[in-house]
């Protein structure tokens, strides 16, 4: 779909872009943060960290609605080709292209940061896990018997003192 001639609020979607932009820049950093507190082993951050990611995320998702909302208005498909269409139609309109390059640059670099720290929060996990299994069962392979008097570990039997 191409944009059609429409007259438009040039105002309106800079308005609407620079507040994406600052919002995908502040989800950015929280993502840095949330990285430096994965390999700091500072957990005791991120709940605060991820509840500050969720507000960001849901303005975003505001953001993008507002922007889409302006594209359809104006002829252009409600999405990011429709973004690259206006930039086709009003190439003069460098303030706009340029607060919508630093969205996509900021938007790869958290999808990045996320994934990054996604891989991060597993190997905590996986750690957590495994020292949690270690704490349940125990890891020492002399603990024959536990404190009921029966065998813990499979294939050991009772000794027999009937004879």
């Amino acid at each position: 779909m191409t944009c059609p001639p429409a007259h438009f609020d040039k105002d309106r979607l800079q308005q609407i872009l620079a507040q994406e932009a600052e919002a995908v820049r502040l989800f950015s950093e929280l993502l840095r943060s949330e990285h430096q507190a994965l390999i700091s082993n500072d957990t005791d951050k991120l709940p605060a960290l991820a509840d500050e990611k969720e507000k960001i995320a849901f303005r975003l998702k505001d953001f993008s609605e507002q922007r889409n909302a302006e594209l359809r208005f104006q002829g252009c498909s409600a999405d990011a080709e429709g973004m690259g269409e206006w930039r086709v139609k009003y190439p003069d309109e460098k303030g706009i292209a340029g607060l919508w390059d630093a969205i996509l640059l900021k938007a790869r670099e958290a999808k990045e940061l996320n994934s990054v720290n996604g891989e991060l929060i597993k190997i905590h996990m996986d750690y957590n896990g495994k020292a949690l299994e270690i704490l349940r069962h125990g890891n020492d392979p002399l603990e024959l018997y536990g404190s009921d008097g029966q065998s813990r570990k499979k294939g050991i039997t009772r000794i027999n003192d009937a004879a």
